[in-house]
Formats: C-alpha cells, structure tokens, sequence
C-alpha cells in the first residue's frame, strides 16, 4: 500500500512538473488544480483564478459560424496578450484592450520583440484614449460587467468551492442558472 501511494505521488509530481515545463516565465502552478492560477485581489492577498492572458483567441473562436466574425472585440486588461492580440488584427478584427503596462520609453532594443511588443501597447494605449476608442470601450462595461456586479456582489458569489475545469463549469453553470431565475422573476414580478 505504501509503494502504491508512494508511486501515485510521484506519478502526480512528474505531471505537475510537465505543466511547468509548459508554463510562461513568472506563472504558477498549483498541483492540486493546474487549470487555475494565482491571482491578486483588492480584498486579499491572492485568490486562486484562471488567468485569461490566453483566452481572447480561444474565446473569439467559440462565437458559432452562423453569427459570423465580428468585426472589434473588446476586452478587459486581463486580456492583454500581445501575439494573440496580433494574430487577431491580421484576420481583420479590431482589438480594444487595455495594456498591463506601457513604459513611458522604448525598451534599449526597440527592434526586438520586447520593442514591438511596446510599439503594440503603446498603440493600443492611444486609440483607448481617443474619444473613438473611450466611446467604444464603455460599450463593453454597458454589456458585460452588470452581470458580473450581481454575480459578485449582490448574489454573493466571490470564488468558486469546486477544483478543476470540470468542476469549475459544474458550479458556474449553476451561478448563471441562479443568475437567468432571478432575471426571470424580476422580469414578471
């Protein structure tokens, strides 16, 4: 019995050292749900949370055939991820995303990559802060975020008690199911 649990548990640290192998420079890993990260909050130190630096393209490419490609995609700074941020303006789409951070002078290097990268969100910085790109970006907060606002703070829902993606889908569609019946009964009450 010992061997066996010894064996799992090796078994267990070799799979969470492949995810680090696959990991950026500067990500964490937690063995006990490699699909979610750490992450700094306003009310503590750290929360575990996905980090959505490598969604924006996965999230686009989830829209069905039959609505089409959209044209813009507004995005939060959680987003900001440079290479998919360039692959999406090579199919055409327009990315309004605010950058982490944007040094006020090039890098040394400024033709390398870490200087395209700063031409990139130095751009982005300056058509955000047109009135265009302010005009634009408010309509992602009128969309998306009141029902986050609910979610959070008048349900009650602050993070979630369930570990892996499994889970994590399990306990969130229940929150947006919580989320429609409220709706629902507010709309004919």
């Amino acid at each position: 019995m010992e061997l066996a649990s010894r064996q799992r548990r090796l078994e267990r640290l070799r799979a969470a050292q492949a995810v680090l192998e696959q990991r950026d420079d500067g990500d964490t890993v937690n063995p006990g749900d490699p699909d979610s990260g750490i992450t700094p909050t306003a009310q503590g130190p750290f929360i575990q949370a996905t980090n959505d630096r490598r969604q924006l393209v996965p999230t686009l490419e989830a829209i069905p055939r039959e609505l089409g490609q959209p044209d813009i995609a507004l995005a939060d700074t959680g987003y900001d991820n440079s290479a998919q941020i360039e692959q999406l303006t090579q199919r055409g789409i327009k990315v309004y995303c605010p950058p982490q951070n944007v040094a006020a002078k090039p890098p040394r290097d400024s033709s390398g990559p870490r200087g395209r990268i700063w031409r990139q969100r130095r751009t982005r910085r300056d058509e955000l802060d047109q009135p265009a790109g302010q005009r634009l970006y408010r309509r992602r907060a009128a969309s998306s975020e009141p029902c986050f606002h609910v979610i959070k703070r008048l349900m009650g829902f602050g993070r979630f008690s369930l570990r892996g993606l499994k889970g994590v889908n399990l306990e969130w569609n229940l929150v947006a199911l919580a989320y429609n019946c409220r709706k629902i009964t507010r709309a004919l009450a």
